[in-house]
């Protein structure tokens, strides 16, 4: 019986590791299946090791309350909006790691986990991206250096998802890699495999047609690299930023994306517009999930560049692979924005605490640092993307829980 128990202490961690393993894909079957056993499995850890009885209250239990409160906010709001569709239960569905993490954290998860599992299992999952890309690609026939790099991205929309969700993961990736290099005990050879697939993985990152993702890196690369130069090579800090300064805006330079659009015709300037105005006409309680997307598109219907800059875009793809139109899916491209326009400045104060109350509690040392990191990488993805399809729900809860208690485990085996 003791050897049960002991052994279902570990189920939870086998979810989260199953969660983190399928990240950059679609949110399917394995990602719920790792959540849910992650659940079902702390409930029975709960029950049959009486953890009740080690529960105490510490100041870090308010992170887990404001993501509880926050996904609280969806069917609470729903209950004074006067429409529902399906978009309603979608996100009560997808925003679930909310509730389910919130409420593990909030009960003291067992801490089996450890930081490099984490990473490992995240470049693990990037080595496999790539083998899946150099397969998809292998015997293309390229005319130029431009044709093979959409023959690689088109060849990861096709089988792993859109560049926002495989670039986020990447950068993640990137912090959980950097913490192994230099603060774990593993053995030397370990940690040259770390860095020879993190290389990999900065080198997808530099193929791809993502901006966010590229710029998020380079600053992942400035910030991390000096503070590693700061702290242990500081005669060499200025050389090194300089070199990596040179190459990043060397990239910029000549990457044709990042010139596509100028100051005036980028299509999100217009989406934001509605977006703030949609808001605006609600600000405190916001619209609800479903009269907030409803509301945003018959705005965007009446304004001109709205509609010239994405929604007849958005109807010409439609009706070239549906052939029918769903304008409710257009979104406002900024998780905070969207949460805005559907539970107003409560929900978006409850959202900016799952962000920032994190870093507040947890306690000052190196873990704070790639906590900070992470939740840089989201901040840049949520200002450009709604939470969805090219921004994981998961992400921010999982990337909190994973930090706050793997931290705990470490004082505790201390």
């Amino acid at each position: 019986m003791n050897k049960l128990k002991n052994y279902i202490t570990y189920i939870p961690a086998v979810g989260i590791l199953m969660v983190v393993a399928s990240l950059p894909y679609h949110y399917g079957w394995l990602q719920r299946i790792g959540l849910y056993l992650s659940g079902i499995g702390y409930i029975c850890d709960w029950l049959l090791n009486t953890r009740w009885r080690e529960w105490k209250w510490t100041p870090d239990k308010w992170v887990y309350v404001a993501m509880v409160a926050f996904y609280a906010c969806i069917p609470i709001r729903q209950l004074f909006d006067s429409n529902q569709t399906w978009l309603y239960l979608y996100k009560v569905r997808e925003y679930v790691p909310f509730l389910i993490l919130g409420l593990m954290g909030f009960c003291q998860m067992p801490t089996r986990l450890k930081t490099e599992h984490v990473a490992w299992t995240m470049l693990a999952s990037c080595f496999y991206m790539g083998l899946v890309l150099v397969i998809g690609v292998w015997g293309h026939h390229a005319d130029s250096f431009t044709d093979w790099l959409k023959d690689i991205n088109k060849t990861r929309t096709l089988f792993i998802n859109s560049h926002m969700s495989v670039n986020y993961y990447c950068n993640i990736a990137l912090v959980f890699g950097t913490w192994v290099l230099l603060h774990s005990r593993c053995r030397r050879w370990a940690k040259i495999i770390t860095g020879i697939v993190m290389s990999g993985v900065v080198l997808g990152l530099l193929l791809s047609e993502g901006r966010t993702g590229q710029l998020t890196m380079f600053v992942l690369l400035l910030m991390l690299g000096g503070i590693v130069m700061w702290q242990r090579y500081r005669r060499w800090l200025v050389p090194a930023l300089s070199v990596l300064l040179l190459f990043c805006g060397s990239v910029w330079y000549f990457n044709p994306r990042y010139h596509e659009y100028s100051a005036t015709d980028n299509p999100r300037l217009y989406i934001w517009r509605i977006g703030v105005e949609t808001a605006k006409q609600k600000p405190l309680f916001g619209w609800g999930v479903s009269s907030a997307r409803r509301q945003f598109v018959e705005n965007g219907k009446a304004d001109r560049d709205f509609c010239v800059h994405y929604m007849y875009e958005y109807e010409r793809i439609c009706l070239d692979r549906f052939g029918e139109v769903q304008y409710e899916i257009m979104h406002p491209h900024n998780a905070f924005l969207e949460t805005m326009m559907e539970l107003g400045i409560i929900g978006l104060a409850l959202l900016m605490l799952c962000v920032g109350l994190p870093l507040c509690l947890l306690p000052i040392g190196k873990d704070r640092y790639y906590l900070a990191a992470c939740m840089f990488v989201f901040v840049m993805q949520a200002t450009f993307e709604s939470f969805g399809r090219d921004l994981n729900v998961m992400w921010l809860p999982l990337m909190t829980l994973l930090w706050h208690y793997i931290c705990l485990s470490r004082k505790v085996s201390k």
